[in-house]
């Protein structure tokens, strides 16, 4: 095997590294943001319910 083929290979594992942290990088993204809805979802029915027992108690 040839230099250039060994260095070739070399550079391919290492795209192919590359592409599975960022594809990882990606997914993780995509929970955390999945997470940031709910919480964001949640946190606007517990401001809902304030209001409403605020209005309840006057």
């Amino acid at each position: 095997m040839t230099s250039a083929n060994a260095t070739t290979r070399s550079d391919r594992r290492e795209l192919s590294q590359v592409v599975i942290r960022a594809e990882r990088e990606l997914l993780a993204r995509e929970r955390l943001a999945a997470q940031l809805e709910r919480a964001r979802t949640r946190n606007a029915h517990v401001e809902s319910n304030e209001r409403m027992l605020i209005q309840l108690g006057r």
